[in-house]
């Protein structure tokens, strides 16, 4: 990716403007959840054997390639709409529980990873502290993330400009003004009824990140 040497006083207006103050910063952030093992990202093998189930994809994949393996299937017209509901809903869900826990200001109710497996029969101490209280779901300054701005670094990294169409035509919305984060977002499309549910958590939860380029 090519960066950007731009002033200070356009930097700071950025981030008045409640924009990145770098325009490559959006994009790196993006690609850090693109990069997540799918299996972290859900939260352990167990939750990882449900989305398996239904798509056949493998545990040593990363959240792009999973992506790029559902929406194919999509394409291919091999998941039923009701399994296309269970995997979208399956991808959203640590999203969802991280906004939650913020409203409830509760941090018992945030996603955490299980321990890897690990067929050893002992395991250091440092290796299991290393796995401790460790978040499933997106990175921090994704989860927190405009989603305007999402859909934004999407299309500089993609150069389809549909992605900000999609924004504006099917995601804004349903999103309140003061509701307008990337896991707010998230939560309030997960409380709508489907197949609209589904349709817009597909075009934010695995669109985007199966159109990522390698």
């Amino acid at each position: 990716m090519e960066i950007e040497r731009i002033a200070l006083d356009e930097r700071l207006g950025n981030l008045a403007d409640n924009w990145a103050a770098h325009p490559e910063y959006d994009g790196a952030v993006i690609r850090s959840m693109a990069r997540m093992p799918i299996v972290k990202y859900v939260g352990g093998y167990d939750i990882f054997c449900d989305l398996q189930i239904i798509t056949g994809t493998r545990e040593d994949l990363s959240y792009q390639l999973t992506a790029r393996e559902i929406a194919e299937r999509v394409r291919r017209n091999e998941l039923t709409p009701e399994e296309l509901t269970d995997v979208v809903n399956i991808l959203a869900a640590p999203v969802s529980r991280i906004d939650e826990a913020y409203c409830r200001k509760d941090s018992a109710l945030l996603p955490r990873c299980e321990p890897e497996r690990n067929t050893q029969v002992r395991v250091s101490l440092a290796a299991r502290l290393e796995g401790l209280n460790t978040l499933a779901g997106p990175p921090y300054n994704l989860h927190r993330m405009p989603i305007r701005r999402f859909f934004q670094g999407v299309f500089r990294l993609t150069g389809n400009r549909r992605f900000m169409s999609v924004y504006w035509d099917s995601i804004c919305q349903h999103v309140p003004e003061n509701r307008g984060l990337f896991r707010e977002a998230i939560y309030e499309i997960t409380v709508l009824e489907s197949p609209q549910r589904t349709d817009l958590l597909y075009k934010i939860l695995v669109e985007p990140f199966a159109a990522l380029r390698d």
